[in-house]
Parts: C-alpha cells; structure tokens; sequence
C-alpha cells in the first residue's frame, strides 16, 4: 500500500501568494506564477500537495532575493523561514499564537495537535530532551529535510530563545528528526 501524500490546506499556500504579492508586487506574483506553472489560487479549505507549496517558498526565496546565490539546502532552509514569517502573520498563527502557551517547550511538546488542524497524512511526534531542548519527528512530510529546520530556526528565533539550534537528522524512512535546543535564560 502506498503512503498517502501529505498535503497542507489552501488557505496556509494562499497566505505566502499574499505575503509575496505584498513584498514583490503584482510582477513577482505573475513570475511566481509562471514558474510554477499554473495559477496560483487554491480554496481555502482544498488541500494541496506539500510539495507544491515547498517549491511555491523556494521560488519565492529567489524571486525576493535576486541575485543571491544558494545551494538548494540554503533555499530549502530560506523557504522554511520565510514559512514561518508568512504562517505568524495569518489570522490562524496570531489566533495560535494568543491560544498556546508562552512557553517554546511545552508548545513544541504539543505540534501534533497544531499540525492536526493545518496538514494531512503526515506524522508529528515531539520528544522532551531534558532542560532547554525538545525533538520533533515528521514523517511523510513532502518539504526539504531543510525547510522545517528553517522553520523551527525563525520560530525559535522570533519567539526570544537565546541561541537557538536546530540539529537535523534525516532517516531512512522519510523521517526528519529536529533536535531544537537553546539557552535557559531564565
């Protein structure tokens, strides 16, 4: 049996076409377009392969950085930052943001929940590391192994962990392990 796609909702790749046209304007939008082949509106509530929106972020990457040379695991490392910047400024991230705790562990210790509500047919699991560390494992994901390292970089950063670290382990078996640690400063 084959495992099923991962897929993320339309409304989560509609905010980085938003975020883009802002940023870029309505010329980087149609050249995003163009790359990507097709017209970028999706429903809202239509899910869209996961790789559609990785490669959606990495062209977003370049178009908004002209001119900056990156291995396709800096793109791919880009992309998962600009995730996160594009899914803070959502009404569902500010509404997550006021309804988690203010506390990085615990809300890493709880991302299967958060993933419930915005992917489909990936696995999420959380590990404590003891102190100021936690592990997230996704599997089936679609995106970079780089990109979630992205991701969790720029969460971990915008939320005022002092020296955050994301130590990435990719396994056999399409899974990414993310070892997040930072400084206690409390």
């Amino acid at each position: 049996m084959a495992t099923p796609r991962p897929l993320i909702k339309g409304i989560f790749v509609n905010s980085h076409i938003v975020a883009l046209r802002h940023a870029g304007g309505a010329g980087v939008a149609a050249e995003l377009e163009r790359r990507m082949g097709q017209t970028l509106s999706f429903g809202p509530l239509t899910y869209v392969p996961t790789s559609v929106e990785a490669e959606l972020l990495e062209h977003a990457v370049e178009l908004l950085n002209p001119g900056t040379p990156l291995t396709s695991a800096e793109r791919a490392r880009e992309a998962g930052r600009l995730h996160y910047q594009n899914f803070a400024a959502t009404p569902y991230g500010r509404l997550l943001a006021r309804a988690m705790p203010n506390d990085f562990k615990q809300l890493m210790l709880r991302a299967r929940f958060v993933a419930r509500h915005v992917f489909r047919n990936m696995q999420f699991s959380s590990e404590d590391l003891g102190g100021p560390g936690v592990a997230v494992e996704m599997r089936n994901s679609g995106y970079p192994p780089e990109h979630f390292a992205g991701l969790f970089e720029e969460w971990m950063r915008t939320f005022g962990l002092a020296q955050p670290s994301v130590m990435l382990r990719v396994q056999k078996d399409d899974t990414h392990r993310y070892e997040l640690r930072w400084n206690d400063t409390t």
